[in-house]
């Protein structure tokens, strides 16, 4: 038989799945496919999610991160400053949607404030 799991031949031009059988195996095929750490990648994905939360809604900054799955506010600031470069906070007061209703759609890039400076002036796009 096809010698691999389950019988079934691998797809033309593509190894065969790793066994990956155990955590290390397994951190280590993530790793090699995607070049980061497992951890990494669930840390991005969280931060992605309360840095767009921070911005639509006016929730606690501390309600926020809990409920992504930070353990406390400290780790939170801090993984959120190492890898956006700034506070939460400050995050909030810089992109902040004032008013949903300002927003248009455009084709092709899509959402986008209606006025197109920022608050010092500068033009965003």
């Amino acid at each position: 038989r096809g010698g691999g799991g389950g019988g079934h031949p691998a797809p033309r031009g593509r190894p065969p799945p790793p066994p990956c059988r155990t955590p290390p195996a397994s951190s280590r095929y993530f790793r090699q496919t995607t070049r980061k750490r497992f951890v990494d990648c669930v840390i991005d994905l969280r931060l992605s999610r309360t840095a767009a939360e921070l911005v639509r809604t006016g929730r606690p900054i501390l309600e926020i991160a809990l409920d992504a799955g930070f353990g406390n506010l400290s780790n939170f600031n801090r993984q959120f400053r190492k890898r956006l470069g700034m506070t939460p906070r400050t995050w909030r007061e810089r992109f902040r949607i004032a008013d949903p209703g300002l927003l248009t759609c455009q084709k092709s890039t899509g959402f986008r404030q209606k006025s197109a400076r920022d608050p010092g002036g500068h033009s965003l796009y």
